[in-house]
Protein backbone atom coordinates (compact mmCIF):
# COMPACT_ATOMS: atom_id res chain seq x y z
CA UNK A 1 0.00 0.00 0.00
CA UNK A 2 1.41 3.39 -1.02
CA UNK A 3 1.30 6.19 1.53
CA UNK A 4 0.02 9.61 0.47
CA UNK A 5 1.59 11.27 3.52
CA UNK A 6 4.70 13.30 2.78
CA UNK A 7 7.83 12.12 4.59
CA UNK A 8 8.44 14.13 7.74
CA UNK A 9 12.02 15.20 7.02
CA UNK A 10 13.42 16.91 3.95
CA UNK A 11 16.35 14.49 3.91
CA UNK A 12 13.84 11.66 3.36
CA UNK A 13 12.18 13.58 0.52
CA UNK A 14 15.61 14.26 -0.96
CA UNK A 15 16.34 10.53 -0.75
CA UNK A 16 13.17 9.68 -2.66
CA UNK A 17 13.88 12.28 -5.34
CA UNK A 18 17.40 10.87 -5.58
CA UNK A 19 16.10 7.33 -6.10
CA UNK A 20 13.73 8.52 -8.81
CA UNK A 21 16.56 10.13 -10.79
CA UNK A 22 18.72 7.05 -10.21
CA UNK A 23 16.21 5.19 -12.38
CA UNK A 24 13.46 4.17 -9.93
CA UNK A 25 15.33 0.92 -9.22
CA UNK A 26 18.86 0.99 -7.84
CA UNK A 27 21.04 -1.45 -5.92
CA UNK A 28 21.61 -0.70 -2.24
CA UNK A 29 25.39 -0.54 -2.72
CA UNK A 30 25.12 1.79 -5.71
CA UNK A 31 22.70 4.06 -3.86
CA UNK A 32 25.09 4.53 -0.94
CA UNK A 33 27.99 5.34 -3.28
CA UNK A 34 25.98 7.69 -5.49
CA UNK A 35 24.47 9.43 -2.48
CA UNK A 36 27.96 9.86 -1.03
CA UNK A 37 29.27 11.43 -4.23
CA UNK A 38 26.27 13.74 -4.48
CA UNK A 39 26.80 14.93 -0.91
CA UNK A 40 30.47 15.63 -1.66
CA UNK A 41 29.78 17.57 -4.83
CA UNK A 42 26.50 19.36 -4.17
CA UNK A 43 25.05 21.85 -1.72
CA UNK A 44 22.74 19.42 0.06
CA UNK A 45 24.36 17.97 3.16
CA UNK A 46 21.85 15.59 4.68
CA UNK A 47 24.02 12.52 5.22
CA UNK A 48 27.45 11.70 6.59
CA UNK A 49 29.26 8.43 5.90
CA UNK A 50 31.65 6.00 7.56
CA UNK A 51 34.02 3.39 6.08
CA UNK A 52 32.12 0.12 6.12
CA UNK A 53 31.97 -3.36 4.57
CA UNK A 54 31.52 -2.12 1.00
CA UNK A 55 32.95 1.36 1.40
CA UNK A 56 31.20 4.60 2.32
CA UNK A 57 27.97 3.97 4.21
CA UNK A 58 25.35 6.12 5.90
CA UNK A 59 23.47 4.41 8.73
CA UNK A 60 21.11 7.40 8.79
CA UNK A 61 20.24 6.89 5.11
CA UNK A 62 19.71 3.17 5.71
CA UNK A 63 17.43 3.97 8.65
CA UNK A 64 15.47 6.46 6.54
CA UNK A 65 15.05 3.84 3.82
CA UNK A 66 13.52 1.49 6.40
CA UNK A 67 11.02 4.19 7.36
CA UNK A 68 10.20 4.95 3.72
CA UNK A 69 9.55 1.28 3.07
CA UNK A 70 7.25 0.97 6.08
CA UNK A 71 5.24 3.96 4.86
CA UNK A 72 4.93 2.57 1.35
CA UNK A 73 7.20 4.89 -0.61
CA UNK A 74 9.72 2.27 -1.64
CA UNK A 75 10.05 -1.50 -1.86
CA UNK A 76 13.31 -3.27 -1.16
CA UNK A 77 14.61 -6.71 -2.01
CA UNK A 78 17.86 -8.28 -0.86
CA UNK A 79 19.89 -6.10 -3.22
CA UNK A 80 17.61 -3.50 -4.80
CA UNK A 81 15.48 -0.48 -3.92
CA UNK A 82 12.47 0.40 -6.08
CA UNK A 83 10.36 3.54 -5.92
CA UNK A 84 6.63 2.86 -5.58
CA UNK A 85 5.25 6.21 -6.69
CA UNK A 86 6.49 9.30 -8.48
CA UNK A 87 7.82 12.18 -6.42
CA UNK A 88 8.21 14.50 -9.38
CA UNK A 89 6.06 17.29 -7.97
CA UNK A 90 6.54 20.94 -6.99
CA UNK A 91 7.62 21.64 -3.44
CA UNK A 92 8.60 18.06 -2.67
CA UNK A 93 12.22 19.00 -1.98
CA UNK A 94 13.86 22.30 -1.11
CA UNK A 95 14.43 24.89 -3.81
CA UNK A 96 17.21 23.92 -6.19
CA UNK A 97 17.65 20.36 -4.92
CA UNK A 98 15.78 18.70 -7.76
CA UNK A 99 17.89 20.51 -10.37
CA UNK A 100 21.05 19.63 -8.44
CA UNK A 101 20.11 15.94 -8.39
CA UNK A 102 19.30 16.04 -12.10
CA UNK A 103 22.71 17.56 -12.89
CA UNK A 104 24.44 14.96 -10.77
CA UNK A 105 22.86 12.05 -12.61
CA UNK A 106 23.49 13.65 -15.99
CA UNK A 107 27.20 13.54 -15.08
CA UNK A 108 27.17 10.07 -13.51
CA UNK A 109 24.46 8.20 -15.44
CA UNK A 110 26.77 5.34 -16.47
CA UNK A 111 28.63 5.02 -13.17
CA UNK A 112 27.37 1.84 -11.53
CA UNK A 113 28.57 -1.43 -10.01
CA UNK A 114 32.29 -2.19 -9.75
CA UNK A 115 33.18 0.88 -11.79
CA UNK A 116 31.34 3.10 -9.31
CA UNK A 117 32.94 1.44 -6.29
CA UNK A 118 36.43 1.80 -7.78
CA UNK A 119 35.75 5.44 -8.64
CA UNK A 120 34.82 6.20 -5.04
CA UNK A 121 37.62 4.13 -3.49
CA UNK A 122 40.32 5.79 -5.58
CA UNK A 123 39.11 9.31 -4.90
CA UNK A 124 38.19 8.82 -1.25
CA UNK A 125 40.51 6.04 0.00
CA UNK A 126 39.63 6.52 3.69
CA UNK A 127 36.21 5.00 2.97
CA UNK A 128 37.84 1.84 1.57
CA UNK A 129 39.82 1.12 4.74
CA UNK A 130 37.23 -1.30 6.19
CA UNK A 131 35.95 -2.69 2.90
CA UNK A 132 35.59 -6.46 2.46
CA UNK A 133 36.08 -6.11 -1.28
CA UNK A 134 38.90 -3.55 -1.51
CA UNK A 135 41.41 -6.22 -2.59
CA UNK A 136 39.13 -7.15 -5.47
CA UNK A 137 38.74 -3.54 -6.59
CA UNK A 138 42.09 -1.84 -5.95
CA UNK A 139 45.72 -2.72 -6.71
CA UNK A 140 46.83 -1.44 -3.29
CA UNK A 141 43.99 -1.04 -0.78
CA UNK A 142 44.54 1.68 1.83
CA UNK A 143 44.97 0.90 5.52
CA UNK A 144 44.12 2.94 8.56
CA UNK A 145 47.04 4.53 10.33
CA UNK A 146 48.13 2.71 13.47
CA UNK A 147 47.46 4.61 16.66
CA UNK A 148 48.75 4.70 20.24
CA UNK A 149 49.37 1.99 22.77
CA UNK A 150 46.46 2.74 25.09
CA UNK A 151 48.22 5.27 27.33
CA UNK A 152 45.75 8.06 26.57
CA UNK A 153 42.12 8.32 27.63
CA UNK A 154 39.94 10.20 25.13
CA UNK A 155 36.58 11.87 25.64
CA UNK A 156 34.02 12.87 23.02
CA UNK A 157 30.53 14.37 23.19
CA UNK A 158 27.94 13.80 20.48
CA UNK A 159 26.14 17.16 20.71
CA UNK A 160 25.88 18.70 17.23
CA UNK A 161 27.27 15.60 15.49
CA UNK A 162 25.64 12.99 13.32
CA UNK A 163 26.23 9.37 14.28
CA UNK A 164 28.57 8.96 11.31
CA UNK A 165 30.58 12.12 12.10
CA UNK A 166 30.88 10.94 15.70
CA UNK A 167 32.08 7.48 14.63
CA UNK A 168 34.60 8.96 12.19
CA UNK A 169 36.22 10.84 15.07
CA UNK A 170 36.55 7.55 16.92
CA UNK A 171 37.95 5.67 13.93
CA UNK A 172 40.44 8.40 12.99
CA UNK A 173 41.77 8.42 16.55
CA UNK A 174 42.07 4.65 16.75
CA UNK A 175 39.39 4.22 19.44
CA UNK A 176 38.37 0.59 19.86
CA UNK A 177 36.37 0.86 23.11
CA UNK A 178 33.66 3.44 23.77
CA UNK A 179 32.55 3.85 27.40
CA UNK A 180 29.16 5.51 27.74
CA UNK A 181 28.98 7.33 31.07
CA UNK A 182 25.41 8.61 30.74
CA UNK A 183 22.99 7.61 33.48
CA UNK A 184 20.19 7.18 30.97
CA UNK A 185 21.64 6.35 27.52
CA UNK A 186 18.64 7.49 25.49
CA UNK A 187 18.51 10.02 22.68
CA UNK A 188 15.97 11.22 20.13
CA UNK A 189 18.84 11.68 17.72
CA UNK A 190 19.49 8.66 15.54
CA UNK A 191 22.41 6.48 16.62
CA UNK A 192 22.92 7.65 20.17
CA UNK A 193 20.66 5.42 22.23
CA UNK A 194 22.26 2.48 23.98
CA UNK A 195 20.56 -0.20 21.88
CA UNK A 196 21.65 1.31 18.57
CA UNK A 197 25.22 2.01 19.71
CA UNK A 198 25.58 -1.49 21.17
CA UNK A 199 24.39 -2.94 17.84
CA UNK A 200 26.22 -0.74 15.34
CA UNK A 201 29.57 0.09 16.92
CA UNK A 202 30.84 -3.53 16.97
CA UNK A 203 30.17 -3.61 13.20
CA UNK A 204 32.84 -0.90 13.00
CA UNK A 205 35.29 -2.75 15.29
CA UNK A 206 34.47 -0.58 18.31
CA UNK A 207 33.31 -2.21 21.54
CA UNK A 208 30.56 -0.47 23.49
CA UNK A 209 30.32 -0.43 27.31
CA UNK A 210 27.73 1.38 29.37
CA UNK A 211 28.68 2.39 32.93
CA UNK A 212 25.55 4.09 34.32
CA UNK A 213 27.03 4.28 37.83
CA UNK A 214 29.27 7.11 36.59
CA UNK A 215 26.33 9.11 35.26
CA UNK A 216 24.38 11.97 36.83
CA UNK A 217 20.65 11.59 37.41
CA UNK A 218 18.44 13.76 35.22
CA UNK A 219 16.84 15.58 38.15
CA UNK A 220 20.21 17.14 39.01
CA UNK A 221 20.63 18.50 35.48
CA UNK A 222 17.29 20.24 35.00
CA UNK A 223 18.25 23.79 36.03
CA UNK A 224 21.69 24.07 34.45
CA UNK A 225 21.69 27.44 32.68
CA UNK A 226 24.97 29.26 33.28
CA UNK A 227 28.57 28.05 33.85
CA UNK A 228 28.31 28.54 37.61
CA UNK A 229 25.40 26.05 37.72
CA UNK A 230 27.63 23.43 36.13
CA UNK A 231 30.51 24.27 38.45
CA UNK A 232 28.30 23.74 41.49
CA UNK A 233 27.00 20.41 40.18
CA UNK A 234 30.49 19.15 39.40
CA UNK A 235 31.86 20.05 42.83
CA UNK A 236 29.40 17.55 44.29
CA UNK A 237 30.02 15.04 41.52
CA UNK A 238 33.81 15.07 41.95
CA UNK A 239 33.41 14.38 45.66
CA UNK A 240 31.46 11.22 44.79
CA UNK A 241 34.10 9.73 42.48
CA UNK A 242 36.32 8.10 45.18
CA UNK A 243 33.28 6.05 46.24
CA UNK A 244 32.83 4.88 42.62
CA UNK A 245 36.38 3.68 42.15
CA UNK A 246 35.31 0.13 41.28
CA UNK A 247 33.48 1.51 38.25
CA UNK A 248 36.30 3.89 37.38
CA UNK A 249 38.68 0.93 37.52
CA UNK A 250 36.75 -0.74 34.68
CA UNK A 251 37.95 2.07 32.43
CA UNK A 252 41.49 1.96 33.75
CA UNK A 253 41.67 -1.81 33.29
CA UNK A 254 40.80 -1.36 29.62
CA UNK A 255 43.52 1.25 29.22
CA UNK A 256 45.94 -0.99 31.08
CA UNK A 257 45.23 -3.70 28.52
CA UNK A 258 46.44 -1.26 25.85
CA UNK A 259 42.96 -0.51 24.58
CA UNK A 260 42.30 2.90 23.06
CA UNK A 261 39.36 4.06 25.16
CA UNK A 262 37.03 7.04 24.83
CA UNK A 263 34.40 8.26 27.29
CA UNK A 264 31.22 9.64 25.80
CA UNK A 265 28.27 11.70 26.93
CA UNK A 266 26.10 14.38 25.32
CA UNK A 267 27.73 17.81 25.72
CA UNK A 268 30.09 19.05 23.03
CA UNK A 269 32.22 21.10 25.43
CA UNK A 270 34.08 18.96 28.00
CA UNK A 271 33.85 21.67 30.67
CA UNK A 272 30.06 21.32 30.66
CA UNK A 273 30.12 17.52 30.89
CA UNK A 274 30.90 15.24 33.81
CA UNK A 275 32.98 12.99 31.52
CA UNK A 276 35.82 15.51 31.87
CA UNK A 277 35.82 14.95 35.63
CA UNK A 278 35.79 11.17 35.27
CA UNK A 279 38.77 11.55 32.93
CA UNK A 280 40.45 13.96 35.34
CA UNK A 281 40.03 11.53 38.22
CA UNK A 282 41.59 8.72 36.17
CA UNK A 283 44.38 11.02 35.00
CA UNK A 284 45.31 11.91 38.57
CA UNK A 285 44.86 8.47 40.13
CA UNK A 286 46.52 6.38 37.42
CA UNK A 287 48.84 8.90 35.66
CA UNK A 288 46.99 8.48 32.36
CA UNK A 289 47.08 11.16 29.66
CA UNK A 290 43.72 12.70 28.71
CA UNK A 291 42.71 14.06 25.30
CA UNK A 292 39.32 15.72 24.77
CA UNK A 293 38.44 15.22 21.10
Amino acid sequence: MISAILPRFYRQRYLLQFIEYAGERVTKIDLQKLLFLAQQQGKANYFDFVPYHYGCYSFQAAHDLEILEKTGWIRTTKNDIQLQQSVDRDGFTKKGEKAEIRRFFNEHKRLRGTRLIKYVYERFPYYATKSKIAYQIMDKPPALEKYGDGETLYTLGYEGRSFEAFVNRLIKNGINVLCDVRKNPLSRKFGFSKGVMARLLPCLDISYIHIPELGIVSSQRIDLRVPSDYDELFITYKKSLPSKVKFVSIIHDLIDKKKNVALTCYEHEPRFCHRSHVAGFIEKKYSVNVNHL
